[in-house]
């Protein structure tokens, strides 16, 4: 009998310690700033005093279940070289965040090059961590570029297109 006890005592406290740590991951993804299912996209559309024109459009979506896509389109023209060139691919990628300053890391799975991309240059996932809130992603590695949430009553304010 002492032995049944115990061993439904020692079954109980595993069943517990499973639901607590399962119950930790989802209070995780619950308290990650960022919209998932949302566009966080920079767009800059611009001509150059050289006559260089450059389009790029770059989106970052985030899913609830760790996972998210990189979607990178950039369409380059340089009438002074006669070089032209197009990127376009998207990236399949899995997310975490820092617990200690809420960093967040992102870690290529599968990159999906497109049918108009014409460039010979590899696209990568930026390396450096994000700073992120319910409206913007931000590189630690650069001032210029932020991602910012479509729909967002800061996103017009962002981008960088030519009327």
């Amino acid at each position: 009998m002492k032995k049944l006890l115990s061993l439904i005592i020692v079954l109980t406290t595993i069943l517990s310690l499973c639901v607590f740590l399962n119950s930790c991951q989802d209070i995780k993804r619950e308290e990650f700033p960022i919209s998932f299912g949302e566009k966080y996209t920079f767009m800059r559309d611009k001509t150059f005093d050289d006559g260089h024109y450059v389009k790029r459009i770059e989106s970052y979506i985030f899913y609830k279940n760790g996972k998210g896509e990189y979607h990178h389109y950039c369409r380059a023209e340089n009438m002074k070289y006669n070089d032209d060139y197009t990127q376009s691919a998207t990236i399949k990628f899995r997310w975490d965040m820092s617990s200690y300053d809420g960093a967040l890391f992102l870690f290529e799975e599968e990159t999906i090059y497109h049918d108009d991309h014409t460039d010979d240059e590899e696209i990568t996932l930026i390396k450096a961590p994000f700073t992120v809130s319910q409206n913007v992603l931000f590189p630690a590695t650069t001032s210029t570029i932020r991602y910012v949430r479509e729909g967002s009553e800061l996103f017009d304010l962002n981008n960088d297109i030519e009327e």
